[in-house]
């Protein structure tokens, strides 16, 4: 007989991520149990439109007692876990069946690719988390919150051989906009806090306590929380090095300099090949201003490049590539060494194509250091096209270098053709008003601009001119 595969889910109120959530294992499972825990939207309605058997069942205060519940519903030889904020690559599953028919494996880790940051240009981070494992009645979730089911896998079956699947999956509920659209904190605040009321020594509680504390930006609390999970944590627990760098990096916010070096000189000595420390420590030598001993942390990043996601539990490639570079080239241009700036700025450039940072900052540095022409000659290296998108970012740039009669040379003649779009005229209504040309920044700033996007910045520089012109003579700030 084939080998059946169950997802299983647990919801509330996810219409908005779980169509795509479902579309992405469409033709992978044979089988989706969904547990909804009081969705006051479509939740429902959306999960069965994709074939889901959908138990409804009040929120327990427990994620595992909801885990559990879709798990006793479940009918295949396997289970593969996912949220509704998760995508599996299809791509990625093409070896599945030959994984699920290996007598010797017990469960699968997954690559999971988190998406930080903004939903506009999005971070990627990366981890590997136990989520595919064989449907055995005895396996089941322990913990109310940050639930697992491998420490029960391995209880009930000592010597069990797990083995990383190959299988991909994005997670957007990490984006700012969607935490922000959430707020979950209260709730695992609460969850936690009971937790650790009930079981003092409890690390990994005191370990995601400290994870709400930093994404609500409450720095002492985390800082407190991390502190005390460190000092109950076993060395093997696979969890630690996410702690450590977590921990290390709210010590780099609070600005606690000698926390945080004896820290981080401990656990690169413990793991001495997780990119991620190594990147922390560089950033945080540039902000005490130490910027001789970043350059060699920046520089160890690109030696090791990014560390492997198979042995940490976050890990972020850029430190080990392109953030390394971009920090790199700040470490340089702050030690006076500006050649060696600007080659680290455009190797970052190079390594992330459309990440716009390097290039800022390499423009910035020229138009410190560089004439008109080999300026222009730099930044037009990066688009090649020449096409009016092309010249309207080399533009942008070119504000950035403090030029703005470039602006105004490069963009006016679209004007005159009638091809500037609102993107455009804005940079070029920038590039008049830094030129001194007041009047032709008002008249396109006095466009109706009902609608764009770019309405807010531009009331702000019509705001700006419009002060500046109300001045009296000989009244200018100098």
């Amino acid at each position: 007989m084939p080998v059946r595969l169950s997802l299983c889910m647990i919801v509330r109120d996810e219409e908005t991520f779980l169509p795509r959530c479902l579309e992405s294992v469409r033709g992978v499972v044979d089988e989706i149990v969904v547990v909804d825990t009081g969705s006051r939207d479509n939740t429902v309605e959306v999960a069965r439109r994709f074939g889901a058997t959908v138990f409804e069942m009040p929120w327990p205060d427990d994620f595992s007692a909801a885990r559990n519940a879709s798990l006793e519903r479940a009918t295949g030889d396997w289970i593969l876990m996912l949220d509704a904020d998760e995508v599996l690559l299809p791509a990625s599953a093409a070896g599945l069946p030959a994984l699920l028919a290996d007598p010797d494996v017990e469960g699968y880790f997954v690559q999971m690719r988190h998406l930080v940051g903004s939903a506009m240009q999005p971070e990627v981070e990366e981890s590997s988390l136990f989520r595919l494992w064989r449907n055995r009645p005895e396996y089941r979730f322990a913990g109310e919150v940050h639930e697992q089911i491998l420490p029960t896998i391995l209880a009930r079956r000592p010597g069990s051989r797990t083995a990383h699947s190959g299988l991909q999956v994005v997670h957007y509920g990490y984006l700012r906009e969607v935490r922000a659209a959430r707020r979950k904190f209260e709730r695992n605040r609460h969850l936690l806090e009971k937790v650790i009321a009930r079981s003092p020594q409890d690390a990994f509680a005191h370990f995601n306590l400290g994870i709400e504390y930093y994404d609500q930006g409450l720095l002492q609390q985390a800082a407190a929380s991390f502190a005390a999970a460190l000092v109950r944590a076993r060395p093997g627990d696979v969890w630690r090095p996410k702690l450590v760098k977590a921990y290390a990096a709210t010590l780099l916010e609070r600005e606690e300099w000698a926390s945080l070096f004896r820290l981080l000189d401990e656990e690169i000595a413990r793991y001495p090949d997780y990119t991620d420390l190594y990147f922390l420590k560089g950033v945080a030598r540039v902000r005490a201003g130490q910027a001789e001993q970043a350059v060699s942390a920046f520089a160890r990043c690109l030696e090791l490049g990014p560390a492997p996601a198979a042995r940490y539990s976050s890990t972020d490639p850029g430190t080990g590539s392109y953030k390394a570079q971009l920090e790199l080239g700040a470490a340089l241009e702050a030690l006076g060494r500006d050649a060696e700036a600007r080659a680290a700025y455009r190797e970052a450039a190079r390594s992330r194509p459309g990440w716009h940072e390097p290039l800022k900052r390499l423009a910035a540095l020229l138009g410190r250091t560089a004439g008109d022409d080999e300026l222009l000659e730099e930044l037009r290296a990066f688009f090649p096209g020449r096409q009016y998108a092309d010249q309207v970012q080399v533009a942008t740039l070119l504000l950035h270098a403090r030029r703005p009669h470039l602006v105004v040379r490069l963009l006016e003649p679209f004007r005159q053709e009638g091809r500037l779009d609102r993107a455009g005229l804005f940079v070029l209504a920038r590039g008049l008003a830094g030129a001194g040309d007041r009047e032709g920044a008002l008249a396109i700033c006095r466009l109706d601009w009902t609608g764009s996007p770019l309405a807010p910045q531009v009331q702000r520089l019509r705001a700006e001119l419009e002060e500046r012109e109300a001045q009296p003579a000989g009244g200018e700030e100098p």
